[in-house]
């Protein structure tokens, strides 16, 4: 399916679909987590429970070390790096925004 794209086309699409849509779920968990006066650890573990559960298709790939674990690699990191800017990038911005506990 993606034998003729380039590991780093598949890493980068891969890393703005995980981001934009990291985005939107981490900006609404700390505003339902603020409305609702959850702690900000406990959103943090949901988050990266969530996380966890995006990639773990590309991680039992990974394990599995059969014929789509070269292709796993890239959409793995991907989605890991996606991910990991929405997650400092959200939390710098809403520090900034004063909703800081």
């Amino acid at each position: 399916m993606y034998g003729d794209i380039p590991d780093y086309l598949l890493r980068e699409q891969y890393a703005v679909g995980a981001l934009f849509a990291f985005l939107v779920i981490r900006v609404v968990a700390l505003n339902i987590g603020a409305s609702h006066a959850l702690r900000r650890s406990t959103i943090n573990g949901i988050y990266l429970a969530l996380v966890g559960l995006f990639v773990l298709p590309q991680l039992a790939d990974l394990l599995a070390d059969g014929t789509l674990a070269r292709l796993a690699w890239p959409i793995f990191e991907g989605k890991l790096i996606g991910c990991a800017i929405a997650y400092v990038g959200v939390s710098a911005l809403y520090g900034n925004f004063g909703f800081q506990r």
